[in-house]
């Protein structure tokens, strides 16, 4: 059975999530953290998407270009995180132009590493 989302960042800027709502939108995955830290919009949008039962998930646009910077990128997550409840994964967005030249095995390490550490912390 499909269900129907969106995913979300401040390149939406601020959403009218009851209009959201309203058109079928089952479920949202949120940009949490961006290069620059927290999402301008990811509070906003944690807290109307729930206001109005649409259950959420995350995203980590990642800029990651080794394994500890992977872990650093999950430890910024889990921060971001911290009290907020997620009714959908913790995903992990690799498709930076920096990461393009990557063979599979490290683009792999990174995943793990990432997946790792954000599965360590619950």
């Amino acid at each position: 059975m499909a269900m129907k989302g969106i995913d979300v960042s401040s390149h939406q800027e601020k959403i009218n999530w009851k209009q959201v709502k309203e058109a079928g939108i089952e479920f949202a995955i949120l940009r949490c953290h961006q290069l620059t830290g927290i999402d301008s919009t990811f509070k906003y949008n944690y807290k109307n998407a729930k206001a109005n039962k649409i259950p959420v998930g995350v995203y980590k646009y990642s800029y990651a270009l080794s394994v500890n910077d992977a872990k650093r990128e999950a430890n910024k997550v889990i921060k971001v995180l911290k009290n907020k409840q997620i009714d959908f994964p913790v995903y992990y967005d690799l498709e930076n132009k920096a990461q393009e030249s990557f063979s599979v095995p490290k683009i792999e390490r990174i995943a793990l590493a990432f997946l790792k550490r954000i599965e360590a912390a619950g």
